[in-house]
């Protein structure tokens, strides 16, 4: 489930705040983190919906829609990275990275990655992606390559295959001890192979990749590559894994227990 794996704060008044709350929330703002978790959350929803139809049944009702929408709070998921990242990087790493995403480059980045995974969640355009990152890799474009020195600079692959496996091992786990009887070998033995979920991940990434940074020149891709490399992009890198590792436990671990409930209250 979790293979893909940063909205807009408002109605605060960084005024009214003290000074590191006003701190904390201008790099929540300039990275955009609520934008990227109001798309989680939509993405969420709809992997929700799918667990309910393949796993549940269709029996989930109310109840399930409710905790989908909890676990997947975008105000709870942008706090839980913005957390992680005020707390991993040093005072200077984050005037940097504030600096960097200031930028006009920085936000058209940020514009451009957001953008892209909104149309992900488009089924034609994903597929359509996916044709092209087929293409891009046969033909080796410069692009190409320079999403694959972008991945493996910021070791996505085997972050984002560390994180599946944590959340989905979550999901399980938690679906066990809520004492359904119900069998989960097959969706066990799919959850936790490792070789399957990095072949989708890097599949996925890719494709997501190439859609967003195909704008840019490769001079540009070449900034931005530069910029995570630095001691700031590989913190903040770093730290926002670490932040949605820690989101999606719980998210999963919630749906985990919530779908075994669902089952636990059909058996009786």
């Amino acid at each position: 489930m979790l293979q893909r794996v940063a909205v807009w704060l408002v109605g605060l008044t960084l005024l009214s705040l003290p000074a590191q709350a006003s701190d904390d929330l201008e790099l929540r703002q300039v990275m955009r983190l609520d934008d990227l978790a109001m798309l989680l959350h939509q993405e969420g929803v709809s992997q929700g919906q799918l667990l309910d139809a393949d796993l549940l049944a269709g029996r989930g009702g109310v109840t399930w829609q409710n905790t989908v929408q909890h676990s997947y709070d975008p105000d709870r998921i942008a706090s839980f990275v913005n957390q992680a990242i005020q707390e991993d990087l040093t005072h200077q790493q984050i005037v940097d990275v504030q600096a960097f995403y200031r930028s006009e480059f920085g936000r058209r980045v940020l514009g451009l990655e957001l953008q892209a995974r909104e149309l992900m969640a488009n089924p034609d355009i994903e597929a359509e992606a996916l044709v092209n990152r087929s293409r891009a890799a046969e033909e080796n474009s410069a692009l190409y390559r320079s999403v694959r020195t972008f991945m493996q600079v910021n070791d996505l692959v085997e972050l984002n295959v560390k994180g599946a496996l944590n959340s989905n091992e979550q999901f399980l786990r938690a679906f066990v001890r809520q004492g359904s009887s119900h069998e989960l070998d097959d969706l066990w033995e799919i959850w936790t192979d490792a070789q399957r979920i990095e072949a989708n991940v890097i599949e996925w990434l890719e494709a997501y990749l190439l859609l967003a940074y195909g704008p840019l020149e490769n001079e540009e891709m070449s900034v931005y590559i530069a910029f995570c490399k630095s001691s700031e992009g590989q913190a903040v890198n770093r730290s926002l894994f670490r932040g949605f590792d820690i989101a999606y436990r719980e998210i999963y671990g919630e749906l985990g227990a919530a779908a075994a409930s669902v089952l636990v209250s059909e058996d009786l």
